[in-house]
C-alpha cells in the first residue's frame, strides 16, 4: 500500500462553502528522484532502497530572491560526525532536474539522523534546526545556515556546533521546527527530560547567537502523544504555535487528542494564551486521533502504523497566518464520526488581542485515512495546503514544481525511523 499527497488552494472567502474548493488541485506534479541525474540516481541507489525513509517527511523551502531554487529536506542520508555530509534535495531551475547534495556537515561529535527543518530568509539564505545525536537517547537541536545549499563548506552552526536548545532539555530534545521573521530565528522543538514540554529557542540576530528559550505554554505536561510543535510567523514579528496532548484509551496507539493554538508578539518571551487553558493556549479542538503507539509498544505488523509504515510519531499538525496575522488556520488530525482519522481545517480570526475560531472545515475524503499535513498562506491571502492519504493507489515519488511557491511532495511510502524519534 502506498501514500500520496493532496495540495488544495483555495481563498478565504470559500470556508464556509468546502464544496466549492474541493477539486482545485495546483499543478501537476513532477517526479523529483526520477529528475535525479542517471549518476546521482546510481550512485546513491536510489533505485535498490526500500524507498521508506528517504521519503519520509518531506518539506519545501524557496529562495524569495531566486524561486529556481529549491530546497527539499526529506529523511534522504543522515550522517555520522565521520561522513560528508547529510543529504538534501535541491533544484537550481524551478523542480525541473534536482541533486542530491550532501551539504549538511555534522556538529561536532554528534550525528545527524534527519529530523530537520529548512526554510529562507528575505535575503537569500537557508537556516537549518536541524535533530543531532545518536535518538534517543541523547538528541540536542543545532541551527545552521548557509548561502550555498551545494556547498558543504558553505554551511556555518550556531556557536560552531553547540546545541541551542535549554541546558534542562540537553540530550532530551526532540522534532525541531524553524520559522524566520526579520532578523529572528525561532526554533520549536519538544524537551522530554521531564513529561513533555513544547519549548521556542529564539534568536534576534540571525542565528549567531540564542538568548531566549520558554515554554510555548505553561510547562511540561503528561501526554501519550508528541506534540507535533510546529511554529509559523507573519510579517508584523508575530510567532504562532500549535501542538498536541494526549491520553491513551484503551486501544493502543488510539489517544484522545487535544490541540492547542499560542501566540507571543514579543520574540517568544511570553505567550497571550497560557491562560485560556490549564496546559497553556486557546483549546483548537478535541478528538480521538490514531498516532505514537507506545503503551504497550506496537510494530510494523500492527494495523495502527499509516500505511503500515509510519507510527506517526510527530503528531497531525500545521499552522499558518495570513501576512497580518488577521486570519491563523491549523491542520490536525481527528476520527470522524464513522472512525475514519482525517484532517480538518481549523481557522481563526484576530479580534481585539483574541484569537476567535471561525470555521472547521473537514479537508481529506470521508472513508479515506489521511496524516502529514502542511499549510501556507500566499500573499493575495490563498491558502495552500497539503496532506498524504492511506490509498491503494500505487504513486510515484513526486514533488510538484510548476510554481515554485506552491509545492507538493509525492513519496510512493513514509515510514518512521522509530530508533531516532519518540
Amino acid at each position: 500500500m502506498k501514500t500520496i499527497l493532496k495540495l488544495f488552494a483555495f481563498a478565504v472567502g470559500l470556508l464556509a462553502a468546502p464544496a466549492a474548493f474541493a477539486g482545485l488541485v495546483v499543478n501537476a506534479p513532477v517526479d523529483v528522484v526520477g529528475h535525479l541525474s542517471l549518476a546521482d540516481f546510481t550512485s546513491n541507489n536510489y533505485g535498490g532502497q526500500a524507498y521508506k525513509d528517504w521519503g519520509n517527511e518531506p518539506f519545501v523551502a524557496v529562495n524569495p530572491l531566486n524561486p529556481s531554487q529549491i530546497v527539499v529536506d526529506s529523511f534522504a542520508f543522515g550522517t555520522s560526525s565521520t561522513t560528508s555530509g547529510a543529504s538534501i534535495f535541491f533544484s537550481t531551475n524551478g523542480g525541473a532536474n534536482w541533486a542530491s547534495e550532501f551539504s549538511i556537515p555534522a556538529p561536532p561529535n554528534a550525528s545527524i539522523p534527519n529530523d530537520w527543518n529548512f526554510a529562507y530568509n528575505s535575503a537569500g539564505v537557508l537556516h537549518g534546526a536541524i535533530l543531532g545525536g545518536s535518538c534517543p537517547p541523547t538528541c540536542n537541536v543545532f541551527q545552521g545556515a548557509t548561502a550555498n545549499p551545494a556547498s558543504l563548506a558553505a554551511w556555518n552552526y550556531t556557536g560552531a556546533g553547540t546545541p541551542i536548545n535549554t541546558a534542562l532539555s540537553l540530550t532530551h530534545a526532540d522534532q525541531p521546527w524553524i520559522a524566520l521573521s526579520g532578523n529572528n530565528v525561532f526554533v520549536a522543538y519538544d524537551d522530554f527530560h521531564s513529561n513533555t514540554a513544547e519549548r521556542v529557542a529564539v534568536s534576534t540576530n540571525n542565528g549567531t547567537s540564542f538568548t531566549v528559550d520558554n515554554f510555548i505554554n505553561n510547562g511540561a505536561q503528561a501526554n501519550s502523544v508528541n506534540p507535533g510543535t510546529r511554529i509559523a510567523t507573519d510579517n508584523t514579528g508575530k510567532v504562532y504555535s500549535i501542538f498536541g496532548v494526549g491520553s491513551a484509551t484503551a486501544t493502543p496507539g488510539v489517544n484522545n487528542v487535544t490541540y492547542y493554538l499560542n501566540r507571543s508578539s514579543d520574540g517568544g518571551v511570553t505567550w497571550a494564551f497560557n491562560g485560556s487553558s490549564a496546559v497553556g493556549g486557546i483549546v483548537i479542538t478535541s478528538g480521538v486521533s490514531t498516532q505514537l503507539c507506545n503503551t504497550p509498544p506496537c510494530n510494523q505488523a500492527s494495523n495502527n502504523w499509516f500505511a503500515g509504515v509510519n507510527d506517526l510519531r510527530g503528531n497531525i499538525t500545521a499552522i499558518a497566518p495570513d501576512s497580518t496575522g488577521v486570519h491563523v488556520y491549523a491542520l490536525i488530525g481527528k476520527q470522524d464520526n464513522q472512525g475514519t482519522d482525517r484532517i480538518y481545517l481549523e481557522a481563526f480570526q484576530a479580534v481585539g488581542n483574541n484569537l476567535v475560531p471561525t470555521h472547521e472545515t473537514v479537508i481529506s475524503p470521508a472513508g479515506q485515512r489521511a496524516a502529514l499535513p502542511a499549510i501556507t498562506v500566499k500573499a493575495d491571502g490563498s491558502v495552500v495546503m497539503m496532506y498524504e492519504p492511506l490509498t491503494p493507489r500505487m504513486a510515484r515519488s513526486m514533488f510538484t514544481s510548476h510554481s515554485p511557491t506552491i509545492l507538493a511532495p509525492r513519496f510512493p511510502r513514509i515510514s518512521k525511523n522509530t530508533a531516532s524519534r519518540r
